[in-house]
């Protein structure tokens, strides 16, 4: 392929979208694991004045799981949008391949 050369395959995109996807449903999958996880242990600090001190306040327990569950949450949530991106290159190409067709017949 020269440099003033483009080259764009659908199939190509439509495997960078399932892959993404794929990892997008890993990281899920690594976000539910850890909720899970985190909700089975319960309250092991307790709920009396060092347990609050550890758990209360911006660098408290509490906040510190929040930035972290949101946080891998928001990487799933760009593999999704990336995904999308992909996806709809796709429907643009085939489209953009299937009009010009006629242009060469």
């Amino acid at each position: 392929m020269g440099a003033d050369k483009v080259e764009a395959d659908p199939d190509d995109f439509q495997k960078a979208a399932e892959k993404t996807g794929a990892v997008r449903d890993k990281v899920r999958g690594i976000l539910n694991t850890l909720e899970t996880s985190i909700s089975s242990y319960g309250t092991p600090w307790g709920n009396d004045k060092l347990g609050a001190s550890f758990t209360d306040g911006e660098q408290g327990y509490f906040a510190a799981r929040e930035n972290l569950t949101g946080n891998i949450e928001n990487v799933a949530n760009s593999f999704n949008n990336f995904r999308s991106g992909q996806a709809q290159t796709v429907v643009a190409l085939r489209r953009m391949e299937q009009a010009n067709e006629g242009n060469f017949q």
